[in-house]
């Protein structure tokens, strides 16, 4: 879900807003929802960002909440960055290493 790309889930689950996620509600709309999948446009990066804000928040419910900060450092933008290029690359560096073989 953070990368965009297509998920399905059965059940409910706290990450079930992002914009490429889709609850399966009946098991006989499978097949339908997998071809919907695959041909689905990957969200843009603002959604995907706003969705990760919401499913964040309930783990930062205090006074001292780091997403309503007036600023954050260009550090600790770049740490977020780096931290999840590094998640991207070893994703699809896995993937390749699987479809190989």
């Amino acid at each position: 879900a953070l990368l965009g790309k297509p998920v399905l889930i059965f059940g409910r689950k706290n990450y079930e807003h992002f914009p490429s996620v889709t609850r399966i509600d009946h098991i006989e709309n499978l097949p339908s929802l997998l071809k919907n999948k695959l041909t689905e446009k990957s969200p843009d990066r603002n959604e995907i960002k706003e969705a990760y804000k919401k499913y964040l928040n309930p783990y930062f419910k205090s006074s001292s909440n780091h997403w309503k900060r007036d600023s954050i450092s260009s550090d600790e933008k770049n740490g977020f960055v780096n931290l999840f290029t590094s998640l991207e690359e070893y994703l699809n560096k896995k993937s390749y290493r699987d479809k190989k073989d």
